[in-house]
């Protein structure tokens, strides 16, 4: 197996995809792999990319060359699990109910999965943060005193004024910062993403109308659980995934209650276990060894 891994495509900062290559690359680095990360870029077309693995996403790969004696994980390379070209290629998907899984896959564990027919890999997305900094995150309980409720990245569907105005009607003030795109706020690092959680009175996470539909789970609740914090949603589908884990309720006046009620409820125990149930299933060094048993 190669100790070769490039990340191709969408540079650090650059798009909201861009968090999901630094999980992969901070991943890989954690194993021992020597990770190069590249932007989409003719100049690096003649670079030395044999016999590694390669994690791109379609529409960042107009520049990559396709060498035989590596292994390729696409992001959406297909939207579905749909044969492609090239044994070395691989379509890699982030989990929702709307694929035809009537296929002939394969449980990788319980948050992988794999059709060998369409080569296509299925994967959760996880928190940014490697085990052993979750360990170092100290729980945040409920405190009262806070006054803002923070939420970064882009918010669908106007959430943003319905949810400010059922914050406001219980005397706290909701702050959005970062996403990407027209309603983009400024752009949020890591560290800064971490300290908002971490000041919130409450933590939340809004999916638009199709992803309350297909169960989509993003990426923000690994990352509110793994800083020590309790998380609400409005995607009732994805609370089988958690165990009781976060408040779920499609309902934002509904969820705002029971969020404040469950968070009351969140002890640094139950906090502290929240979080090891993250750094044991769901970091990106979880998924990086998901995709190397594929291999």
């Amino acid at each position: 197996m190669t100790n070769k891994v490039i990340i191709w495509g969408y540079p650090p900062d650059t798009h909201t995809h861009s968090y999901i290559h630094l999980g992969f690359a901070k991943a890989f680095a954690y194993l021992d792999y020597d990770v190069t990360w590249c932007a989409d870029d003719p100049d690096y077309a003649d670079d030395d990319l044999k016999d590694a693995i390669i994690i791109t996403a379609k529409g960042q790969c107009e520049h990559l060359p396709i060498e035989d004696s590596s292994q390729y994980f696409i992001h959406n390379l297909a939207d579905d699990f749909e044969k492609h070209e090239g044994d070395n290629i691989h379509n890699l998907l982030v989990y929702h109910e709307g694929y035809n899984w009537g296929v002939d896959w394969q449980c990788i564990d319980d948050w992988s999965w794999y059709d060998k027919d369409t080569k296509t890999a299925v994967i959760m997305w996880a928190t940014d943060l490697l085990p052993g900094e979750v360990e170092e995150k100290i729980p945040v309980p409920y405190d009262a005193d806070k006054t803002d409720i923070n939420y970064v990245g882009s918010l669908d569907g106007g959430y943003l004024q319905k949810f400010s105005a059922v914050v406001n009607s219980h005397g706290k003030r909701f702050i959005a910062s970062g996403g990407y795109g027209p309603s983009s706020k400024g752009f949020v690092d890591g560290k800064q993403f971490a300290k908002l959680v971490k000041d919130s009175y409450l933590n939340f996470d809004f999916r638009p109308e199709c992803h309350l539909k297909n169960g989509y789970v993003p990426c923000r609740i690994f990352k509110n659980m793994s800083y020590g914090c309790w998380t609400g949603t409005n995607s009732e589908k994805i609370s089988k995934f958690f165990e009781g884990r976060i408040t779920a309720c499609e309902d934002l006046y509904e969820l705002y209650l029971k969020t404040e009620e469950d968070s009351k409820k969140a002890t640094k125990d139950i906090l502290r276990d929240n979080q090891n149930y993250i750094k044991q299933n769901h970091t990106y060094v979880n998924r990086v060894n998901s995709l190397l048993s594929v291999l």
